[in-house]
């Protein structure tokens, strides 16, 4: 193999342990600091199913890329045919390595501090709290409101602390839901890119040998 393969694949292919890392890393995060962004971005960005790395390359999006990698690497191959299955393969990793690596870990994180933090979780919050206490409460939701702060007692107060603690409980569990979408997602992401160096390191030796695909 030429030098200039060597280094194409030395450029490629030398970073695959940190991006792995930090992939695990990022998956291991959400496990321990709990929900993410918006729903829709997350569905966006981080569901594998549609990112595309569980399909195979797609030639006619990425015909550009696959044309310019062949003729980098085709005097390196026997064969034309060699060249661009090898070329399918490098950009098969680089997709895989892009997405990895364009994950923003500190949005994501920001976004967990601004839900932890919005004022009317809080709001709620800070109300089960003195329901819990027997205090009294300036907003009630299972009661005509009155005006003023009221003390509820005996089955006013134990309806009014359910219902508040089941809202929150609904909202967590929504944004629990995101967070292992968004962890199984990233995980299946490491598993796509595994089996993409996979493919590009058989695809290598292929060519060293002189070898069809």
């Amino acid at each position: 193999m030429s030098r200039q393969l060597n280094r194409l694949m030395v450029q490629r292919v030398a970073r695959v342990a940190s991006v792995k890392q930090r992939a695990a890393n990022r998956a291991n995060s959400l496990k321990s600091t709990g929900p993410k962004s918006e729903e829709g971005k997350f569905r966006a960005k981080l569901n594998s199913s549609k990112h595309g790395l569980s399909l195979p390359v797609d030639e006619r999006v990425f015909a550009d890329q696959i044309k310019r990698i062949t003729e980098l690497i085709r005097e390196d191959c026997s064969t034309e045919t060699q060249a661009h299955e090898l070329a399918k393969r490098i950009v098969d990793f680089e997709r895989n390595e892009a997405f990895l690596q364009d994950f923003n870990e500190d949005e994501l994180h920001d976004e967990i501090t601004a839900w932890g933090l919005d004022p009317k979780r809080l709001t709620l919050a800070r109300l089960a709290n003195s329901l819990r206490a027997k205090q009294a409460v300036p907003i009630t939701f299972t009661l005509p409101q009155k005006d003023g702060p009221v003390t509820l007692k005996g089955k006013e107060r134990t309806e009014e602390l359910k219902f508040i603690e089941d809202f929150l409980k609904i909202q967590d569990r929504s944004m629990l839901g995101r967070v292992k979408r968004a962890k199984d997602s990233q995980l299946s992401a490491v598993r796509y890119q595994k089996r993409a160096i996979n493919q590009l390191v058989k695809g290598i030796r292929t060519v060293a040998k002189g070898e069809e695909f």
